[in-house]
């Protein structure tokens, strides 16, 4: 899966089973058939922008949210947070990492996210100079 039709796919059917809602509740609740919501979660098609809102509403997500857009996350306010040179630091590490993605099993974004936190983690309990540090 990779297309944003099956972003929204994912998102509607993980959404309707954590509300513990039947196919034919959401269908009702929103005013379509269940069949429109089978096709919604197989990626067939995606719902219209009005009943994508009413689906949003149901659930109390956002349309970001829907498409798979998350906010920003704990590590990149940390990453923020950062001087110029910890940020060059992290960045290097993410590199290296990157040049060898072909070795590197692939990780989703929550593994991601802790590697790099504990990779900044790491990288501030390292003894630096004051020379070293200077921005």
């Amino acid at each position: 899966m990779s297309g944003i039709k099956d972003v929204i796919a994912v998102n509607i059917m993980r959404l309707r089973e954590a509300h513990k809602m039947s196919k034919r509740d959401l269908a009702a609740a929103v005013g379509v058939s269940p069949m429109a919501v089978t096709h919604w979660e197989r990626a067939a098609n995606s719902p219209d922008i009005e009943t994508l809102v009413k689906v949003c509403d149901l659930f109390g997500v956002t349309l970001s949210e829907i498409y798979g857009v998350v906010e920003q996350s704990d590590f990149m306010q940390a990453y923020h947070s950062l001087s110029v040179r910890e940020r060059r630091a992290v960045e290097s590490l993410v590199y290296q990492l990157s040049q060898h993605d072909q070795h590197v099993p692939k990780l989703n974004q929550e593994a991601q996210d802790e590697l790099a936190e504990e990779l900044t983690r790491q990288y501030k309990e390292q003894p630096h100079s004051q020379t070293e540090c200077a921005e």
